[in-house]
């Protein structure tokens, strides 16, 4: 376990090292961890979240904009009388339009691929994002992001025989490298 916890510690430390030139280019690096909770669910039908995570490129277009990828690994828990778990790798690409140097708007689309699915779903899920981040600065290229997300799909998914539109709401925390404004 300690060996895990150093080796997480050293590619962190390495990353803030990467970072800074990095940074001077206009390229910054979120790393997060991740949970959903589902708006719109079939009738009878609970769904959650189970832990996921992954990363955010952004890449500067000017002083107030970015250009935003995301690469997740994300995971869900329907309950419909018996739990059943979903993992997908789910892509996004928008933009992030600065409020000031903590704060930001995020405008995009996803792309979610099921690797295992219990649920018996049936399809792609993609569709539009919405979200407000928050980067906390906790120095001169880094900061503690924290990142609720709108997502609502724009195809219908197969479930059990039902067809559902997928509407949730993500949430990201994690460390953003990088930071708007910093040495830029």
């Amino acid at each position: 376990m300690m060996r895990k916890f150093q080796r997480t510690w050293v590619l962190v430390a390495g990353l803030m090292a990467l970072m800074g030139p990095l940074a001077h280019a206009g390229v910054g690096l979120d790393l997060v961890g991740s949970g959903t909770y589902g708006l719109l669910i079939p009738p009878n039908t609970g769904r959650s979240s189970l832990p996921g995570g992954g990363l955010f490129l952004n890449f500067n277009l000017g002083s107030k904009v970015q250009f935003d990828l995301g690469a997740l690994y994300m995971t869900r828990a329907w309950n419909d009388g018996v739990t059943q778990n979903s993992r997908y790798a789910e892509g996004q690409a928008g933009f992030n339009i600065l409020l000031s140097r903590a704060l930001f708007i995020n405008l995009g689309a996803y792309y979610n691929y099921y690797l295992n699915n219990q649920v018996v779903l049936s399809g792609f899920d993609w569709g539009f994002t919405a979200g407000l981040g928050l980067r906390i600065p906790l120095g001169k290229s880094v900061g503690l992001l924290i990142y609720p997300q709108f997502h609502k799909a724009i195809n219908a998914l197969s479930y059990n025989g039902n067809s559902i539109t997928s509407t949730e709401v993500a949430g990201f925390l994690g460390l953003s490298f990088g930071m708007p404004g910093s040495s830029r």
